[in-house]
């Protein structure tokens, strides 16, 4: 759980990483001040301090873990750990060793830049492509072949569920381990680290240094699109002559950020029209007038989402109808209290507490393998099996993990 203390320290820590980073004398001590001080940011705390809570109570005589009640748990937690170790020194040596010995020249260190550049780019198309083979059409217009069809023929679908599950493991690798240490070095070679005594570059690589790990995809997104770029921009234009890669990252990542909000609102405000256009409990007698004049001023509209993309505020419909205005901003995403405290116990309680563990497992799998799409802070998710639904909703993300809160909605006794 997200403890007021937590995010306090975490904040201090945060805003103090560029202002170590500025006053570090040596280059390289900066590089991998920023690489592991990125990677821890990025891990969950929580697990981190359980395991080792864990740990130290095994030791104890006649103590018990109650975290890990298994043996198995508590392996796979240490096994987490002495990955997360390994992926943490293979990121320091490789940091290292390239912002020291590939600064002897500026042709050699740009165009080693340019090579990684390209294998990114390579390593997003890749990604991608295995991100559409999980979900049930691709594009979200042809029907994805490799997808079971239906579920009667039960050995059918166990065979093409192995064969999306390989292709996810697949995935999970290069998207956990092959590209944050790829833009680990495409980051420790950029000539900006050498004029490191500056604000904006101890800000702007303190940022990507920990994006890498908390936001993969989109970092390797961001990645990309500044190495195209500069590959295919004069070197005398304003964006390469006075921005260095870090504020560029920090750039792109504002604008991929709004341009995200502004096509799902665009989408949201065709999504009402529509509906309040051919739903029949929603069609009203103004419905028609309302879908009019929204056409007539369509500017205007579009003026109104742009302002709540700026200031990254909701599209607010106004009592349900195709007449948008600009919500007040607030938090993307907010933290329930502790497990249980608005639980409302009643004879389906049994029910869901034998789901849990196998809607976990479940949720592991299909994040692991990317089923869900880009996993966002914030974004919500119904799950429903038969007459059950649940409220999914994605509380926090960082390198290997994802918190969650479940809620359940069950019938009323009217």
């Amino acid at each position: 759980m997200s403890t007021h203390l937590r995010l306090l320290v975490m904040f201090i820590i945060s805003a103090g990483a560029p202002v170590a980073s500025y006053f570090i004398p040596s280059t390289v001590g900066a590089v991998v001040f920023m690489t592991g001080l990125g990677f821890l940011l990025s891990l969950n705390p929580t697990d981190l301090s359980m395991v080792f809570r864990c740990g130290v109570a095994r030791h104890r005589v006649g103590s018990r873990c109650e975290a890990f009640p298994g043996n198995s748990g508590y392996w796979f937690r240490w096994k987490e750990c002495l990955l997360c170790i390994a992926v943490l020194g293979m990121a320091l040596l490789e940091a290292g060793l390239l912002h020291r010995y590939a600064s002897s020249s500026q042709v050699s260190r740009s165009s080693a830049q340019t090579v990684v550049g390209y294998v990114l780019m390579v390593l997003l198309s890749i990604l991608w492509l295995l991100r559409e083979t999980q979900s049930i059409y691709i594009f979200g217009i042809f029907r994805n072949p490799f997808y079971p069809k239906d579920i009667q023929a039960v050995s059918v679908l166990f065979d093409k569920q192995s064969k999306l599950l390989k292709i996810g493991a697949v995935r999970w690798i290069l998207l956990t381990l092959v590209s944050p240490l790829v833009m680990v070095a495409f980051l420790a070679l950029d000539s900006s680290l050498h004029r490191l005594h500056s604000v904006s570059v101890s800000i702007g690589f303190s940022r990507a240094f920990r994006t890498v790990w908390q936001n993969t995809e989109n970092a390797l997104l961001e990645t990309v699109v500044v190495s195209a770029v500069h590959m295919v921009s004069n070197t005398d234009c304003w964006w390469n002559r006075s921005l260095d890669t870090g504020l560029r990252l920090l750039m792109v990542g504002i604008m991929r950020d709004r341009l995200v909000q502004f096509l799902t609102k665009v989408q949201f405000a065709v999504t009402v029209l529509l509906a309040s256009w051919t739903e029949k409990k929603q069609h009203r007698k103004l419905t028609t007038t309302l879908c009019v004049l929204n056409a007539i001023f369509a500017p205007l509209v579009l003026i109104i989402i742009v302002v709540s993309t700026v200031l990254s505020s909701p599209l607010l419909p106004l009592f349900t109808l195709p007449v948008f205005l600009v919500g007040f901003p607030r938090p993307v995403q907010s933290w329930p209290g502790a497990v249980g405290t608005a639980a409302c116990v009643c004879t389906d309680t049994v029910f869901y507490q034998q789901m849990v563990p196998r809607l976990t497992s479940a949720l592991q799998t299909a994040m692991a393998a990317g089923s869900l799409g880009l996993l966002v802070p914030g974004s919500h998710y119904l799950g429903r099996f038969e007459d059950r639904l649940i409220w999914i909703m994605i509380l926090e993300c960082g390198y290997t993990y994802c918190c969650i809160n479940v809620k359940v909605y069950t019938e009323t006794n009217g």
